[in-house]
């Protein structure tokens, strides 16, 4: 609706950073663009996520972490992994990492990103657009390369030494457990104060003190 393009547009006015995770080209579409808050909202950081990347052919299509691991290769290697550890390659399928990788690190480089881009705009001003995607994230995990099969054990405790990282709060379909931050900082903890929300429940407006 115009009304809530409009209430997108005049929250982006009061933010510092805008993230954009949305099918490419959903959010141009309603008039959001990067070149178009930098004008309403000077000095914003653009962060713009997508599956395939910004260019090229794939560059508007959808796309989420499974389809990432599948498109570049991932899923390839992750099903010849399993296939050794059971003994025989012949029966290797294409499978997927359990973990969120793509999505995981995709967040963790977009905030990098967006922390250096508040960096140079406070040593030189300007907007600046931050881009990052899911595949281009897995191929760079590929060209790290990878630990000899042999090498690895037959079985873990993947959950071995967390305990030290595992927090809890109250929702409003219960008490969850999860994974707080691993990082550790004297001057500004992290830390997440609000539970997860329930679809709809917050307002479309900024949080006062």
């Amino acid at each position: 609706m115009p009304s809530d393009a409009e209430r997108l547009r005049t929250l982006a006015r009061g933010a510092h950073v805008f993230v954009d995770s949305y099918r490419p080209g959903a959010l141009a579409g309603l008039g959001v663009t990067p070149a178009a808050l930098s004008h309403s909202s000077p000095g914003i950081i653009y962060c713009a996520v997508s599956c395939y990347g910004h260019q090229g052919a794939w560059a508007q299509r959808r796309g989420w972490e499974q389809l990432a691991q599948c498109t570049t290769g991932i899923a390839v290697e992750q099903g010849d992994y399993i296939a050794a550890q059971g003994g025989s390659r012949r029966d290797a399928v294409p499978a997927l990492i359990s973990a969120a990788v793509c999505d995981y690190v995709t967040g963790y480089l977009g905030a990098a990103g967006c922390a250096a881009a508040l960096l140079r705009r406070f040593r030189e001003g300007g907007s600046w657009l931050v881009e990052v995607s899911l595949s281009a994230t897995a191929m760079w995990l590929r060209s790290l390369g990878k630990l000899p099969i042999a090498s690895m054990p037959q079985s873990s405790n993947l959950d071995e030494g967390l305990d030290a990282y595992l927090q809890s709060c109250q929702t409003a379909k219960g008490l969850i457990n999860f994974l707080g931050p691993v990082v550790r900082m004297s001057e500004t903890p992290p830390a997440w104060h609000l539970p997860p929300p329930e679809p709809g429940e917050h307002k479309p407006v900024w949080l006062t003190k």
